[in-house]
């Protein structure tokens, strides 16, 4: 197959709330002016605020539904990871044609049933949140974007539930002291957090078990909770290894003497490839007033997880919040996933 003549399929998500698109109009433009081809589900932009004027304009091609963009593509990008169809009554790895590749998150680690369609279906999979973080793949790095868009929107959800200024105030009637956050975990999604909630004026406390967090932490604006935990060393990626029960029995017992003095807190601890780890029980929940449990169970499928006054608030997935932002920072991800000369040669 020659360089130039891809034919380059984007779907509509069909995840619950997912509002996001693997390609904007913009980027599908740069594809094009490449010689390549690129069919775009109708509506699969719509609720990212992408018309299919905007994809005509930009010279990709509309078709019908589901089976057409995948049964047509040599490369499907997808944001979320591929979910049996409803609507066709097939998985949407079973709509693909043999030897096409898909590029999407595939949460390839908690969902193994996906790898083996890959193999059964004979396709290539490029799995977005396995790009490694080095400076060559900076540009690839989808799953980063995504963390940072989430801490972003856990401060303001946070925010908006707490019912309270998250500022210290002076007011007629007196001063009002800044609201008391507390971080969990200060990766990126958790630096995003600390950085926003400093910039609206809350006093951000962050706890995180690997030693390169603290010097993180203070650059944002906020401030390390010490404690006389070991150090956890980073496992791939920057993330920290996974924690004996022992050890985050003792970091439970840290975050419970900390929680009276809280405001709000936000959970962003993750273990790479595993399921995150329960660092706020029932209990815990019950004496705070608001909660943001953000896990990034399978790449894009993260979420946070919102408790008030001790009851669940519903959840938000982390890519849909933001559908038009998040959709150009992943289109931009996308491209050079699938162009890059030396490191994703399509034959």
């Amino acid at each position: 197959m020659e360089r130039r003549d891809l034919v380059i399929g984007i779907p509509g998500e069909i995840f619950e709330r997912c509002r996001c698109v693997a390609l904007v109009p913009q980027t599908a433009r740069a594809l094009v002016e490449r010689g390549h081809k690129v069919l775009v589900q109708q509506d699969a932009g719509v609720k990212a605020h992408y018309t299919n004027e905007m994809y005509k304009e930009s010279g990709a091609a509309l078709v019908p539904d589901a089976s057409a963009t995948y049964g047509n593509a040599d490369v499907i990008m997808k944001i979320r990871p591929p979910l049996f169809n409803p609507t066709t009554g097939l998985h949407e790895l079973d709509m693909m044609k043999k030897g096409a590749t898909i590029l999407s998150f595939l949460a390839p680690m908690q969902d193994p049933a996906v790898l083996a369609k890959l193999v059964g279906n004979e396709l290539t999979g490029f799995a977005m949140e396995m790009v490694p973080r080095i400076a060559r793949a900076q540009s690839m790095d989808a799953l980063s974007t995504f963390a940072c868009i989430t801490g972003y929107r856990a401060a303001l959800l946070a925010a908006s539930l707490l019912g309270r200024f998250l500022p210290g105030l002076t007011i007629s009637a007196g001063s009002v002291p800044p609201a008391n956050a507390l971080v969990i975990g200060a990766g990126l999604a958790g630096l995003q957090a600390i950085a926003t909630l400093h910039r609206m004026g809350a006093t951000v406390e962050a706890f995180d078990v690997r030693p390169a967090a603290k010097e993180q932490v203070l650059s944002v604006g906020g401030h390390f909770l010490e404690t006389d935990l070991p150090w956890e060393s980073e496992a791939a990626y920057g993330y920290a290894r996974e924690a004996s029960e022992d050890y985050i029995r003792r970091e439970r017992s840290i975050i419970a003497d900390r929680l009276p003095g809280m405001d709000l807190v936000i959970v962003s601890a993750l273990v790479y490839g595993r399921r995150a780890p329960l660092l706020i029980t029932e209990e815990m929940v019950r004496r705070m007033s608001r909660i943001c449990d953000h896990r990034h169970r399978c790449g894009a499928g993260g979420q946070l997880r919102i408790h008030a006054g001790g009851r669940d608030r519903g959840k938000i997935r982390r890519c849909c919040s933001r559908s038009r932002g998040a959709s150009v920072a992943d289109a931009a991800s996308h491209q050079p996933a699938l162009f890059e000369e030396r490191d994703a040669r399509l034959r």
